[in-house]
């Protein structure tokens, strides 16, 4: 906590450069993607990506594909 304002908006600068050098990818905000896929499909990610994660890893349980 900083009451100065000036000092408050070096902490921020600070923090901003570090997080361009050091961090790739830093996500600050989750967007509400909503999945909705059939009980038998595994492999379905839920992380960040959400919607926009590789499928390569997605399948079906009973093999055959949706009943």
């Amino acid at each position: 906590r900083e009451p100065e304002p000036e000092k408050r908006r070096a902490y921020y600068a600070e923090f901003q450069r570090l997080v361009l050098e050091d961090l790739p990818l830093y996500p600050l905000v989750l967007l509400p993607y909503r999945t909705v896929h059939h009980p038998d499909l595994k492999g379905v990610d839920d992380n960040i990506w959400g919607v926009l994660s590789p499928l390569d890893r997605v399948y079906w349980a009973n093999g055959d594909g949706a009943r």
